[in-house]
């Protein structure tokens, strides 16, 4: 079984306010299940707070090591404003420090290119490509 839990534009501070929340529900009306996978794919929004990011997920870890946490990378832009694919790379480069499972999208991406709506957002083939490389990716973790 899968759930999602998402919300567009969001952040470490939606992350810690009410994702983990409505995580929380979510396996308190499944109890059946044993084993749970966190595929979290945030940051863009905030690449600063990567330090706060990295505090919670090993946060989480600590309150339940059966959880498999898996890190999406920060996929790259196109001439974004107050966005910089170095800074993206450096938040990446943090993720992959954790050890947590991780998953790169991003280098996909700029390898094989992508089209963008506005420098940050993608068309919807390119979305579909990333989804494509997760599902992908968790069938070999």
């Amino acid at each position: 079984r899968e759930f999602c839990v998402a919300k567009v534009g969001q952040g470490y501070n939606w992350l810690v306010d009410t994702g983990l929340d409505k995580i929380e529900a979510i396996r308190k009306k499944n109890t059946s299940l044993t084993k749970w996978r966190y595929v979290i794919d945030l940051g863009i929004n905030d690449l600063p707070n990567i330090d706060k990011y990295i505090a919670e997920y090993k946060k989480i870890s600590k309150a339940d090591p059966t959880i498999q946490i898996i890190l999406v990378s920060v996929n790259p832009v196109k001439n974004y404003k107050g966005r910089s694919n170095s800074d993206i790379e450096d938040f990446n480069d943090k993720l992959i420090d954790t050890g947590y499972d991780y998953i790169d999208t991003y280098t996909t991406l700029k390898n094989d290119g992508f089209t963008s709506t506005d420098g940050l957002h993608y068309d919807n083939e390119t979305y579909e490509k990333i989804y494509d490389l997760i599902e992908k990716a968790l069938k070999e973790l």
